[in-house]
């Protein structure tokens, strides 16, 4: 008895222990984002293509000043700041928003693959501790999508098993998931790994199945869509 109540008491110590980093956390990129940090070069470059394109040219011209960055994201960003006129809170929300979710996200992922809550607690703090984590929550730039998009296929692909027991399902989510694609370009890369558990399991099957078909048609739009961009 008293060592569930020892038990018990430690759990409790360690979720508010948690509850704290994450709070930590929350407080040091919403600051930094609350901030409202002058653009700084590159982020200047974004802001022209955002203000001095079209939204058709985001689509079919290259972005001034040689960037990068996923079409379908940059035009969500334009389209959201426009009403309020590029002001910094408004293009950099995007950013803001993604980072929060990649949080949480792998936080979720952690709590899968680290059983133990010290190792957690040590996660999360190697999180908050990360400048890039906290500096890329406001910068008008692709890279905390980048943190948010790798984080659900990592999710995926720790849940794939149990999602292909629902054949409808699943069969959608692989279809739809290679757009992620279309929000960050890493994805493209990432979204290797589904695929290759994919033809693992047709080879063990010996068989070809119509997952692997739903998630080719998907992956092949994508690319296709990305090389016209």
């Amino acid at each position: 008895m008293v060592q569930v109540v020892v038990i018990i008491d430690f759990m409790r110590q360690h979720r508010v222990f948690i509850l704290i980093v994450m709070g930590w956390y929350l407080i040091l990129a919403a600051g930094h984002y609350f901030n409202q940090r002058p653009l700084w070069l590159d982020e200047g470059y974004v802001e022209n293509s955002v203000n001095q394109l079209t939204p058709l040219s985001l689509f079919t011209q290259p972005l001034l000043s040689g960037q990068a960055f996923p079409r379908l994201y940059l035009w969500s960003i334009q389209q959201f700041s426009k009403p309020f006129h590029q002001h910094l809170l408004a293009l950099r929300l995007f950013s803001f928003l993604a980072m929060m979710g990649a949080f949480f996200v792998w936080f979720k992922v952690a709590r899968r693959v680290l059983i133990h809550p010290v190792d957690r607690i040590l996660y999360l703090g190697a999180w908050c501790a990360s400048m890039p984590l906290v500096y890329y929550a406001a910068e008008l730039k692709p890279y905390s999508m980048d943190v948010l998009v790798s984080g659900l296929i990592v999710l995926f692909l720790l849940d794939q098993d149990q999602i292909q027991k629902n054949p409808k399902t699943c069969r959608t989510i692989l279809f739809f998931l290679p757009f992620l694609g279309l929000w960050s370009y890493p994805a493209v890369f990432l979204l290797l790994l589904p695929l290759y558990n994919l033809l693992c399991n047709c080879f063990d099957k010996r068989s070809w199945s119509a997952e692997l078909s739903c998630f080719l048609c998907g992956y092949a739009l994508m690319l296709g869509l990305v090389y016209f961009f």
